[in-house]
C-alpha cells in the first residue's frame, strides 16, 4: 500500500517548490515549470491523456485516478448525454451502480462512444439481492443493461443490506470475479467491523472500499483509510466537493482561495477551488470520483477536473491546513439520511394517542429499523429524512414525485414500520412531525 501511496503523492510532486511556505501562513510562491506527463510516468502509468494516470491495485490491475460519476445529479435519470461527453472529454473511468437506476443509459454512451473495451474502466454496484438471487445473477443483469461483458470493478455498495450475512455475499463476489465477470470485487461504505468481516473470510481482498471523503468528514474517514492501507485496499472518494458546493461558508473557503491564488499565478489556464480540492484528494492517496452538475460548461468543467494531475503539486503545509481547517466541522452528506430514519423509527408504541417528545420515541430497536430502512430504498429514506428535520413541505413534494416508488418501497417494510411511514406522512400528531 506504500507503493501506492507514494505514487499518487507524487501526481503534484514531481517539481519541489522553489522555495518553502511559511507553516503558519499560506502565501504565494513560485513553482518551475509543471511537471511533465513523462515526468509523471516515472511513477505513475499513462497511455496518454492525464484522466488515464493509474495507479495498482492489490490483484494486479490499474485503476485511473479520476473518475465521472452518475450518481447524484445522474441518479434515476438519463445519463447517455453527460456519460457520451465524460468520454469523449477524456474521461475512461466512469463509476455507476445499479442503485443509480440509470446502467442502461450508460451503457448506451459506452457503446456509443466508439471507444476499445480495454481502454475504459467500467464499474458498478451491488445493490440488493431478489429472492433466490445470486450476486452472479445480480451482476449479469448489470452487464445486460451495460451492454458489457465484465466491468473493471464490481463494488458492494452499501453493507447493511446485508448483516449478518457479509461473509456468505463476499463469497460471492469471489465468484463473480472468478467467473471473469468483473476484473476486480471491492465494497463502498463499510465500517472497520464490516471490512474485518470479510476480510476474515476472503481469499480475495476487496482492491477498493469507496467511501465519502472531504475535509469535514476527516475525523470520521481517516481510520478507515488507514485499516486500508494496512490491507493494500485503495480508497476511492465521492462527495469531494461537499466544501464548496454543499457547505460553502465553512472555515476550509479560505484555505481553498488562498491555494488557489497561488496555483493561478504558475498556471496559464483558470484555476479552481474545485481543481484544488481533487488535487488534495489525490495528494492523499485517495480515487477522486468528480461529479458534473447539469450546466451548460459541463464539457468545460470536466476538463478542468481532467487536467488536474498536471497542475503544480500541494505544499504539505496546505495539506496540513485544509485538513486543520476540515476538522472544525463535522458534515456529512451521504448515506446519514438512515442514521436519521434509525433513530426515528425506534418506537415501541405505535398506538401512542398522546404527543410524544422526541426523546421519548426512541427505544431499543436501532438494528431492526435500519435494516428495515435500507430495504426501502433510499429516496423513501430522503423523504423520511426530511420529515424527521421538520422539512414537512419539502418532503410531501418529494412524495407526491415519486408516489409510485414509495408505494414499491412500502411493500418490502414490516407492517409496524409501515404504520410509522403513515403516520408521519400524514402528520399523525403524536409523532410530532
Amino acid at each position: 500500500m506504500a507503493s501506492y501511496s507514494r505514487n499518487l503523492v507524487s501526481i503534484g510532486r514531481a517539481i519541489k517548490p522553489v522555495r518553502p511556505i511559511s507553516t503558519s501562513t499560506i502565501r504565494p510562491h513560485g513553482f518551475a515549470l509543471r511537471p511533465s506527463l513523462n515526468q509523471l510516468s516515472r511513477s505513475l502509468h499513462s497511455r496518454g491523456p492525464m484522466s488515464e494516470v493509474t495507479v495498482p491495485l492489490n490483484d494486479g490491475t490499474r485503476i485511473p485516478v479520476l473518475a465521472f460519476g452518475t450518481g447524484t445529479a445522474l441518479s434515476r435519470k438519463d445519463a447517455t448525454e453527460l456519460v457520451g461527453t465524460a468520454i469523449a472529454s477524456g474521461f475512461t473511468h466512469i463509476d455507476g451502480a445499479q442503485a443509480y437506476f440509470n446502467e442502461d443509459s450508460m451503457g448506451a454512451a459506452i457503446a456509443g462512444a466508439g471507444k476499445d473495451r480495454d481502454s475504459l474502466y467500467v464499474v458498478t454496484k451491488l445493490w440488493t439481492l431478489g429472492e433466490g438471487e445470486t450476486v452472479t445473477d445480480s451482476l449479469k443483469g448489470s452487464l445486460q443493461k451495460l451492454k458489457l461483458d465484465y466491468v473493471d470493478l464490481f463494488l458492494v455498495h452499501v453493507p447493511t443490506h446485508y448483516e449478518g450475512k457479509l461473509k456468505e455475499l463476499w463469497k460471492g463476489m469471489e465468484e463473480a470475479k472468478v467467473a471473469g465477470l468483473t476484473k476486480s470485487i471491492g465494497v463502498s461504505n463499510f465500517r472497520i467491523s464490516h471490512l474485518e468481516e470479510i476480510l476474515s473470510v476472503a481469499t480475495i481482498k476487496p482492491a477498493v472500499h469507496q467511501i465519502e471523503y472531504h475535509p469535514y468528514l476527516l475525523d470520521w474517514a481517516e481510520p478507515i483509510v488507514e485499516f486500508g492501507k494496512k490491507h493494500d485496499i485503495v480508497t476511492s472518494s465521492y462527495g469531494g466537493l461537499t466544501p464548496i458546493v454543499r457547505h460553502k461558508g465553512g472555515p476550509v473557503d479560505a484555505v481553498l482561495s488562498a491555494i488557489q491564488e497561488r496555483l493561478q499565478k504558475s498556471s496559464p489556464e483558470p484555476v479552481t477551488e474545485g481543481q484544488v480540492l481533487v488535487k488534495w484528494l489525490l495528494q492523499k492517496g485517495i480515487i477522486a470520483i468528480t461529479p458534473v452538475k447539469l450546466t451548460s460548461s459541463k464539457e468545460e468543467r470536466m476538463k478542468q477536473y481532467l487536467s488536474v494531475p498536471s497542475l503544480p503539486a500541494l505544499t504539505s503545509e496546505e495539506i496540513q491546513a485544509i485538513d486543520e481547517a476540515g476538522k472544525q466541522v463535522h458534515k456529512r452528506i451521504f448515506v446519514r439520511s438512515t442514521i436519521y430514519f434509525a433513530h426515528f423509527l425506534n418506537v415501541t408504541d405505535f398506538h401512542q394517542p398522546e404527543p410524544m417528545a422526541r426523546e421519548a420515541v426512541i427505544a431499543q430497536n436501532a438494528n431492526h429499523f435500519t435494516l428495515q430502512a435500507e430495504k426501502c430504498g433510499w429516496g423513501t429514506v430522503t423523504v423520511l429524512s426530511l420529515l424527521y428535520q421538520h422539512k414537512r413541505p419539502t418532503a410531501l413534494n418529494l412524495l407526491k414525485n415519486r408516489s409510485q416508488n414509495l408505494c414499491d418501497y412500502l411493500k418490502l417494510l414490516d407492517r409496524p414500520l409501515a404504520r410509522v411511514v403513515h403516520a408521519i406522512t400524514y402528520n399523525v400528531p403524536w409523532l410530532r412531525v
